[in-house]
């Protein structure tokens, strides 16, 4: 565990049951209680659902923003995030980016461009 403090815990919690499996000392269990739920509420505030998304607009907001654009700014656009995808699934074959799910949503993204622009096509 990356969490200093799990870590410890978890140590504490192995020592206490391997020198005395019957019996849990309450301090123990309270410290390995204590850090887990540091450590959950750590990672649910970063990987939480409203987090991830708050780097970017919602999809309603974003398919509402393309379908707004001209054809060629679309295209431009499409263009743009194109380049921004392999650039990040770069960055992440390289080392971890920081937010993954930024990559799925930019590849979002694109098949909404591409399918607005493919609408668009047939429409003519």
């Amino acid at each position: 565990a990356a969490n200093k403090e799990l870590s410890a815990a978890l140590e504490a919690a192995k020592s206490a049951y391997q020198n005395d499996e019957s019996i849990v000392r309450s301090n123990t269990w309270n410290a390995f209680k204590t850090a887990y739920q540091a450590a959950m509420s750590a990672y649910m505030g970063k990987y939480s659902d409203t987090n991830i998304r708050d780097y970017d607009k919602t999809d309603a907001t974003v398919i509402a923003e393309i379908n707004e654009l001209q054809t060629s700014e679309l295209q431009e656009r499409l263009d743009v995030e194109e380049a921004n995808f392999h650039q990040l699934k770069l960055n992440h074959s390289i080392s971890p980016v920081e937010n993954p799910s930024r990559i799925k949503e930019t590849r979002r993204t694109i098949a909404r461009i591409k399918t607005v622009l493919r609408q668009r096509e047939l429409n003519k």
